[in-house]
């Protein structure tokens, strides 16, 4: 007996196969089955159904190994997948860059072009400056060798200086003091000879005057340029110097050149006297001083209101003001120098143009009447602008109800006069020219 798949069957089974997922999971078996006829034929179909089986087995581990070697497959196929949409994104991304840095390099390449240009116009200018400096330092050279030419050395200067003698002193060759009160007027001129020694008697001896040496270093008397304490210390910083730095510049040598001809000029014009000439100094003639008033010319009004934004309540100092006063204990207000004043009541006030304020703070020793902006919002008030000109009031239907310009003093304030009350006052019309003459101190206006 054999049992198969028919024909059509097996047509049907191929398009379901192709159709569904689930027909490779379907095992066709195919047998055959025929009437025993001997021993060994039984015993031969046998060994043949087994080792049928045991193939079909074997087929069938291989299909489940291969079904899954092509899961795997197919997973490792999305990852790939994956991978590339993401290496494709990367691609754009370094695209982009790239295009951005050659836009990049274009700017750096034009800027170095520049810096270039730069570098090269600034060589020109320094060879210029080279030759020039050059040039200056030759005309140095040849202003250093005019002035060494034109200087004394110090070793002459102190010869010339010992060889001279004081004021007053004729003594020389052929002279005779005791002679020099003889009536004659006539100049005789002597023959010169050689020298004797004289013998005088003490009454005969005449002293001279003491000579008095004069420093050339410092222009004081009774010592000499070689024993100076200013001199030795300018030597000794000299050669300290000169051990801890490089020697000095021409421009240095030539100044210092220059100073030292001005101090021998100073020497040689200073007379040889201990008389020393007294310096004028100033002397304050008076202990007067200078003092300025400043004048207020707008004076406090008790009446006006003050529209301020960072007071935190409203807030006045004269109790005539208020409709309604009621006793209240708030603490304490401090102002903007740091005094801080008690708050001693509170009650209501009415402003013509302005909704009725309450809880207005009494609190003493304040001059002026101040309107909290943030309090006259609760109060009814919509909108309060300020502007350069001055400051509106805007009120709930979007109407102005009040509006006040800006003061002298840089303030907005609106007058809470009643009308009922009369108000008396001088009007006082100070001009410009009237106050700069003030403040100039004209005495003769």
């Amino acid at each position: 007996m054999k049992v198969s798949w028919s024909e059509s069957e097996s047509e049907v089974s191929q398009e379901d196969s192709s159709s569904s997922d689930d027909d490779d999971q379907h095992v066709a078996f195919v047998d055959s089955v025929q009437p025993v006829s001997d021993e060994s034929d039984f015993e031969s179909n046998d060994l043949s159904h087994e080792s049928l089986g045991r193939k079909y087995d074997c087929l069938f581990k291989e299909t489940l190994s291969l079904k899954e070697e092509s899961l795997k497959l197919e997973a490792n196929n999305h990852e790939l997948q994956h991978e590339i949409i993401i290496l494709k994104e990367t691609k754009k991304e370094l695209s982009d860059k790239f295009v951005s840095l050659e836009k990049e390099f274009v700017a750096l390449v034009s800027i170095r072009s520049n810096l270039e240009n730069q570098v090269n116009v600034l060589k020109e200018s320094n060879i210029g400056f080279q030759n020039s400096n050059k040039q200056l330092l030759g005309e140095l050279n040849e202003a250093k060798s005019k002035v060494i030419s034109m200087t004394i050395g110090a070793s002459k200067i102190d010869k010339m200086w010992t060889m001279g003698k004081l004021h007053g002193d004729k003594g020389g060759h052929g002279f005779n003091h005791f002679d020099s009160t003889s009536s004659s007027s006539t100049t005789r001129f002597v023959k010169s000879k050689t020298p004797t020694i004289a013998t005088l008697d003490a009454q005969q001896v005449v002293k001279k005057p003491k000579f008095v040496p004069t420093c050339h270093r410092c222009g004081l008397t009774g010592h000499i340029r070689p024993v100076c304490h200013m001199y030795k210390k300018d030597k000794t910083r000299k050669l300290s110097s000169k051990s801890k730095r490089n020697p000095r510049s021409l421009q240095d040598q030539v100044d210092h050149l220059l100073n030292e001809v001005t101090k021998i000029a100073k020497l040689v014009s200073l007379k040889m006297s201990s008389h020393i000439v007294p310096k004028s100094t100033w002397v304050a003639k008076g202990h007067t001083k200078c003092l300025v008033v400043l004048n207020a010319f707008v004076a406090s009004n008790t009446n006006s209101w003050y529209f301020d934004s960072g007071c935190s309540k409203h807030m006045s100092g004269d109790k005539s003001v208020f409709s309604s006063l009621n006793p209240f204990d708030g603490g304490t207000v401090t102002f903007g120098g740091g005094h801080k004043s008690q708050v001693v009541g509170k009650g209501t006030v009415c402003i013509p143009g302005l909704p009725e304020l309450k809880n207005v703070r009494c609190v003493e020793g304040l001059t002026s009447n101040l309107i909290s902006v943030s309090h006259l919002c609760d109060d009814g008030v919509i909108e309060v602008r300020f502007s350069k000109h001055g400051c509106k009031i805007i009120g709930k239907s979007g109407n102005e109800i009040a509006s006040t310009a800006r003061s002298r003093d840089n303030c907005y304030c609106i007058d809470g006069v009643n009308d009922a009350k009369e108000v008396v006052g001088n009007n006082v019309v100070n001009k410009t020219s009237v106050l700069w003459h003030q403040r100039l101190g004209h005495v003769n206006f």
